[in-house]
């Protein structure tokens, strides 16, 4: 139903979406619908304390299996094309974080290899969290964990980020 809604199955000349070629993909434009899209897309569930927004200038931990490497943030469908060297989240707070004066460190703590999670570095960045004045937390799912073909039964966290979270 979602396909017949915007219009998939409708002929070519009457689908907006046919008219978009190969100079469509990446445009200045296209890039900056995507950053609102995601500036849009973050909900804030509780800010107990005054938490957010993070002080600039304090020290900032960055954390997490997707912390530290954007790669981890394509999907199947990532092709050439797609802006190289992309900043990791750790590479972005700590950008800002710096300007003004902060020091900010990372480590995954819990790294995805193969479909599987080795927990040796969470007691190294746990350390780094405890020593912070703030902590960012970046989890999720990777393409070696869901992609074409393979799904996944449910939306939780994989076990060895969850516990490393709760830690």
């Amino acid at each position: 139903m979602q396909k017949m809604l915007v219009g998939l199955f409708d002929p070519p000349e009457g689908n907006p979406w046919a008219k978009l070629g190969l100079d469509d993909m990446n445009s200045s434009h296209s890039q900056q619908v995507a950053h609102e899209a995601a500036l849009q897309s973050f909900v804030l569930l509780k800010n107990e304390k005054g938490t957010l927004p993070l002080k600039l200038g304090s020290n900032v931990a960055v954390v997490g299996t997707l912390a530290t490497t954007a790669s981890l943030y394509n999907s199947d469908y990532a092709v050439a094309g797609m802006p190289p060297n992309s900043p990791s989240i750790a590479d972005a707070v700590t950008a800002l974080n710096h300007k003004h004066g902060g020091v900010t460190v990372s480590a995954p703590g819990v790294t995805q290899v193969g479909a599987d999670y080795d927990i040796s570095g969470a007691t190294d960045s746990l350390a780094l969290v405890a020593a912070a004045d703030a902590t960012v937390l970046v989890l999720g799912i990777t393409k070696k964990d869901e992609h074409e073909g393979i799904d996944r039964a449910n939306t939780l966290l994989p076990a060895a980020q969850e516990t490393y979270a709760k830690q």
